[in-house]
């Protein structure tokens, strides 16, 4: 009779480790910690570093708190992503994906933490910044927010370059 994976609700022979192919992942021997470590995207508990605060969260926080909250493209009521939750203010989830920033952080670093830089987009809105054409933004938001945020675009870009 061929061995039982470790895993307690699995009945599957042992692949390698006391584990069967499904469970894997479960392993903490050293040899699999490092090779796992190596693998784009992972992150296990050993081998983790800790992330040094950029200062968004607080400057989110800050430009959520002086808004309308309201998308600056579309003029869309996101005040929806705060609620109180058995009398506690609470951020949905997705709060995060309500900033934009213009200019992209990994091109114009020295404007990440800059508040003209960013903008409230719903999370549709932001993911589609992100990932359509223009043509195909003017189709679905209109000519002329499209056109007015390309030019918010630019008149960042001209301040980026003066300010070095």
């Amino acid at each position: 009779m061929a061995k039982q994976c470790k895993h307690p609700e699995c009945i599957m022979s042992i692949y390698s480790h006391g584990y069967c192919k499904w469970h894997q992942n479960r392993r903490t021997d050293e040899k699999w910690l490092k090779t796992k470590s190596r693998t784009k995207g992972f992150t296990s508990i050993v081998t983790q570093k800790k992330n040094k605060p950029s200062g968004e969260r607080e400057l989110f926080i800050e430009i959520w708190n002086a808004s309308d909250k309201r998308s600056w493209l579309t003029g869309k009521d996101l005040s929806s992503f705060e609620y109180y939750n058995f009398g506690e203010l609470t951020k949905h989830p997705l709060w995060i994906n309500l900033f934009h920033h213009v200019l992209q952080k990994k091109q114009y670093k020295k404007f990440i933490l800059y508040k003209n830089n960013i903008i409230l987009l719903s999370p549709q809105e932001h993911l589609d910044i992100h990932s359509m054409g223009i043509d195909q933004l003017k189709r679905k938001y209109g000519n002329d927010d499209i056109e007015r945020y390309l030019e918010f675009i630019e008149l960042l870009k001209e301040e980026y370059n003066n300010e070095h």
